[in-house]
C-alpha cells in the first residue's frame, strides 16, 4: 500500500477518560445503560458533558470579551464617550465574523497539547481577515465615515493582544481542570517496540495533557501480560475493533513503522487500518524520527511529538 493510501485512512473522533483497567472480553456485551454507568466515573466532570461542546463554548466566550472589550478599551482611550451605534453594529458584525472566521481556522477545536505559537499565529491571522472583512463590508456600505478610523486601528491592534491574553487565560485554565482529573483521555497505543515505549513515557510524564495510555496491543504474543510503562499489553490488533465498539476510548495512536524494519512489520499497519476503516475514532499516526524526512503530510505537534492526524 503507498503511503498516500496509508495517510488517507487516518481520520475521525470518539471520547474516553480516567485510567481504568480495559477487561477486554469478546463474548460479553453490555446495554447502553450498563456501558454507561460503567465508565462515567473515568470520563471525569467534563467528558459527561461532551468535552469538546465545552472547549469550543469556552474559546467563544474569550474571543467575545476579547474583542468587544478591545472595542471598548480603544475608545476610552481615544475618547471619554461612549460608542456610537456605528461602532456598536460594527463590533456585532466584527463578533459574528470571528465566529466564522475562527471556525474555519479551526480555533474551535480541541488545542490539547498543540503548539502555542501555532494557536497565537492562526488567531492573529483570523482577526486581521475579520477586520479586513470589516472594513470591506463598511466600504459596500459606505459607512466607514459614521465612526473613528483611528479607532478602527487601536481596536485592531488591541484585539490582536486581547485574544492571545484571553485564549492563553483558557489554555491555562483547561490545564488545571485535566491535572486536577476533570477531563482526560484514554488513548490506546498500537505497537509495543522501542518508539511506542518512548511515546508511551512521553505522553506519561507530561501529565498536563490529559492523555492516559490504558493500554497497548501488540502482534508479538510472547508479550503479552507485560507493561510498557505501567500501560498492560492487552492483546493483539484483533482487540482494535472490540475496543471501539464496547469501550469508551477517545484516541488510538499508531506507533508501527511505515518502512518495513523486520519480516512482517511491512503489513503491520496496513492490517491496523483496514481493521479500523469503519471507525470515526481518532487515529494518530506517530512516525518515528527517520520516518518523518519521508513525510510529505502536514503534521500536529503534541508536546514534543509530531504526529499525522
Amino acid at each position: 500500500m503507498s503511503r498516500g493510501a496509508i495517510y488517507a485512512g487516518l481520520t475521525g473522533v470518539f471520547q474516553a477518560t480516567g485510567r481504568k483497567t480495559l477487561r477486554l472480553n469478546p463474548g460479553a456485551m453490555q446495554t447502553k445503560e450498563e456501558f454507561m454507568a460503567q465508565n462515567r466515573g473515568g470520563q471525569g466532570i467534563l467528558g459527561q458533558f461532551g468535552y469538546p461542546g465545552l472547549v469550543a463554548l469556552l474559546y467563544n466566550f474569550a474571543d467575545i470579551t476579547a474583542v468587544a472589550g478591545a472595542a471598548v478599551a480603544a475608545n476610552l482611550i481615544l475618547s471619554s464617550d461612549a460608542l456610537a451605534s456605528a461602532a456598536r453594529l460594527t463590533v456585532l458584525v466584527a463578533l459574528l465574523l470571528t465566529h466564522v472566521i475562527f471556525s474555519r481556522l479551526g480555533l474551535y477545536d480541541s488545542w490539547r497539547g498543540r503548539s502555542v505559537v501555532e494557536q497565537a499565529g492562526r488567531l492573529v491571522s483570523g482577526w486581521i481577515a475579520v477586520m479586513a472583512s470589516v472594513i470591506t463590508i463598511g466600504f459596500l456600505l459606505d459607512i466607514t465615515t459614521a465612526f473613528d478610523r483611528g479607532w478602527l486601528f487601536l481596536w485592531l491592534i488591541l484585539g490582536a493582544i486581547f485574544l492571545v491574553l484571553a485564549r492563553s487565560a483558557a489554555a491555562l485554565g483547561l490545564r488545571f481542570v485535566r491535572t486536577r482529573g476533570w477531563s482526560r483521555k484514554r488513548v490506546v497505543i498500537v505497537g509495543g517496540g522501542a518508539w511506542a515505549a518512548t511515546v508511551i513515557r512521553r505522553l506519561n510524564n507530561a501529565s498536563w495533557l490529559g492523555l492516559d495510555v490504558v493500554t497497548v496491543l501488540d502482534d508479538d504474543r510472547r508479550r503479552h501480560g507485560e507493561a510498557i510503562d505501567g500501560a498492560p499489553i492487552r492483546g493483539g490488533f484483533e482487540l482494535l475493533p472490540q475496543l471501539v465498539q464496547q469501550r469508551q476510548v477517545e484516541e488510538i495512536w499508531i506507533c508501527l513503522p511505515i518502512t518495513s524494519g523486520r519480516p512482517g512489520e511491512s503489513d503491520s499497519l496496513d492490517r491496523v487500518l483496514n481493521l479500523l476503516r469503519h471507525s470515526t475514532i481518532t487515529q494518530r499516526l506517530v512516525p518515528n524520527l527517520t520516518e518523518m524526512r519521508l513525510m510529505n503530510r502536514p503534521m500536529t505537534q503534541i508536546t514534543d511529538l509530531s504526529v499525522v492526524s
